[in-house]
């Protein structure tokens, strides 16, 4: 299972949070693994909330984020952060 940060879950972040639900089976079947958010970033908790995802998984900090060692990518789906600072994680921007 490839575990995954996300920062931001505004407009991008959350399309890409339904994709990952919606598209689980046909991800996992294509590439032969599945794909689960671990952590996300988000200063306006409602946004994740209204999402219905849980609680545990949400944090204001960004180095909580990109500090966690269980994360295998790090995925940034908001303007004002800045990229992932462990060189271990491949990291993105949308």
């Amino acid at each position: 299972m490839i575990m995954v940060g996300l920062l931001g879950c505004g407009t991008v972040g959350s399309g890409v949070v339904k994709l990952l639900e919606k598209n689980q089976e046909i991800i996992a079947k294509r590439s032969g693994d599945s794909i689960s958010i671990k952590r996300i970033m988000e200063m306006d908790l409602s946004k994740c909330l209204e999402l219905g995802l849980d609680e545990e998984m949400i944090s204001q900090d960004f180095e909580e984020i990109v500090q966690d060692d269980g994360g295998d990518e790090e995925r940034q789906a908001c303007g004002y952060c800045q990229q992932g600072s462990d060189s271990r994680k491949r990291t993105g921007t949308a």
